[in-house]
């Protein structure tokens, strides 16, 4: 065979691999050579640090670790080897339920019922939204301010394999990887928008509506009504 068609076989191969590497990445996040995956591993204890978080090493090879700790005042977790999960724990216990997943008709639990905020875009993203009656009428009543919810969806969604809101507060989990990591890249903004997200959010809920955290070990105690 010519040596020339050889070499530009050679050369459309690697164009065509690479193509199909940018175009899985792009398209569905998977990390065909498991490079990004090697580059988190390697920078989470960094970032930790940097963070002012506590970082756990993995306890098997395949496993990146944890990052933990108080950031922007809330408790955070980053699993990237829990199917990439980054939770947000409130400072309240609010009985409301809502993912991005269109789960069952089936109250999730007792006294809460599925409503609607009268803001499209909310209500077209968290396809499962269920609330007290005084949660729901205040979310309803604010629909205008609902907008940042929005604005994070329009900058995030790509990434995004599912985002449930509920009484322990925000968890999000991610496509990078096939659900096997969160480069730190995206971590560094991540992570400070979600606390915003969870601050802005729970503003926005009645305080009668549900129980105060008065520690961050899971202690509660009753909370006081607005006057």
């Amino acid at each position: 065979m010519d040596i020339k068609v050889i070499a530009v076989s050679i050369i459309a191969l690697i164009v065509a691999g690479s193509i199909l590497y940018v175009g899985l990445w792009k398209l569905f996040y998977i990390d065909l050579t498991k490079s990004r995956w090697k580059e988190a591993k390697a920078d989470y204890p960094r970032l930790a640090k940097k963070m002012n978080l506590v970082f756990k090493p993995g306890e098997l090879n395949y496993h990146i670790g944890e990052i933990s700790g108080v950031f922007n005042t809330f408790q955070v977790a980053v699993k990237p080897d829990d199917s990439a999960t980054i939770e947000i724990r409130f400072k309240s216990t609010p009985d409301l339920f809502l993912s991005s997943i269109d789960l069952d008709n089936n109250d999730p639990f007792p006294g809460m019922v599925r409503f609607d905020t009268e803001n499209p875009a909310f209500d077209q993203y968290f396809l499962t939204r269920f609330a007290t009656p005084a949660i729901s009428s205040a979310l309803k009543e604010k629909s205008s301010a609902l907008q940042f919810v929005d604005i994070f969806v329009k900058k995030w969604a790509d990434p995004i394999q599912r985002f449930d809101i509920s009484r322990n507060g925000i968890e999000c989990r991610f496509k990078y990887g096939g659900q096997t990591y969160i480069p730190t890249s995206a971590l560094e903004s991540l992570l400070p928008e979600l606390c915003n997200f969870a601050e802005t959010f729970e503003a926005m809920l009645p305080r009668a509506s549900h129980q105060e955290i008065s520690q961050r070990d899971g202690n509660v105690v009753g909370g006081a009504a607005d006057e």
